[in-house]
């Protein structure tokens, strides 16, 4: 058998590096989703929108790049009530 002393691979063969996802329960950061909700959260506390429209309108406007299902846990956990304002 041949011994893989000395042996090293070339960087540019070498698979990509990824940062992994922080593990800790309060998050890493602003971009965090937990922060992201937040945020959102504390828009519509903030605005005070007079519908379910306008909330979500509000939150589609001030945070474009979050998903609708973000948008959509956010307008819930600010309502209190699975499915908006009643």
């Amino acid at each position: 058998m041949g011994s893989t002393t000395g042996v090293w691979r070339d960087d540019s063969t070498a698979l990509p590096w990824h940062e992994s996802p922080s593990i800790s329960p309060g998050g890493a950061g602003p971009d965090h989703p937990q922060s992201l909700l937040r945020a959102m959260i504390t828009l519509l506390t903030h605005s005070r929108p007079r519908s379910d429209a306008e909330a979500l309108r509000l939150l589609r406007d001030g945070f474009p790049e979050a998903s609708l299902a973000m948008r959509v846990a956010a307008f819930t956990a600010s309502t209190g009530t699975p499915y908006g304002r009643g």
